[in-house]
């Protein structure tokens, strides 16, 4: 049972690492085409639909990222 219980523990802390890296990338990528469209309002015919679904893919990330938080934080102490 403990070995069970620090394998979790071992997947979920890898798990909150990757999505942790997947979001800091998603949300680059959306800071990064909010910029050129400021600075560049002609490309949003262009890039807007990326740049929603960047936003979009940030926004689930996040709740990924609280999801996996909060289980870490509900585990009994080892």
């Amino acid at each position: 049972m403990i070995s069970e219980a620090t394998d979790f523990l071992t997947t979920t802390e890898a798990t909150l690492k990757e999505v942790r890296l997947d979001f800091l990338t998603s949300m680059g990528e959306t800071e990064r085409y909010k910029q050129l469209l400021d600075e560049m309002p002609h490309l949003r015919s262009h890039v807007e639909h990326e740049y929603q679904e960047a936003k979009d893919r940030s926004s689930r990330l996040l709740g990924h990222l609280r999801a996996v938080e909060k289980t870490l934080t509900a585990l009994p102490s080892q």
